[in-house]
């Protein structure tokens, strides 16, 4: 409520709620969505996916890829939440359903934590 100075209680307005927007969907959604896009020097990319009947784009982060990562093509199965730092914006985790990368296994021979890198004995 405002009130207008000068005019006593007959300037008395009631917000409105004209114009409002549907309240925003549930924190976290699991859906699925196809690969869009992917910069591998970022380490970033996009899923097209279906919010509240709505068709967007989400961003992922690489270190949210469980599994496989994704290629052109791929369905992916991701949980979906609201970005806390930008309002109507959307981030996918636990995105998995990727079909990219070999099937190789191997024992881990080395590994440097402070660096992200290590080498692993392939028995093949």
């Amino acid at each position: 409520l405002f009130r207008s100075r000068g005019f006593g209680n007959f300037g008395l307005i009631r917000a409105s709620t004209v114009g409002r927007t549907a309240p925003p969907p549930p924190t976290m959604t699991t859906t699925q969505g196809t690969f869009k896009s992917f910069n591998p020097t970022k380490g970033f990319g996009f899923i097209a996916t279906n919010v509240n009947g709505q068709e967007i784009d989400v961003f992922f982060h690489q270190k949210d890829i469980v599994g496989k990562p994704p290629q052109e093509g791929d369905v992916l199965t991701l949980t979906v939440e609201q970005n806390p730092n930008q309002p109507g914006k959307f981030s996918a985790k636990n995105v998995s359903g990727g079909t990219a990368g070999g099937d190789l296994q191997g024992t881990v021979k080395s590994y440097r934590e402070g660096n992200g890198w290590g080498f692993i004995e392939y028995a093949g």
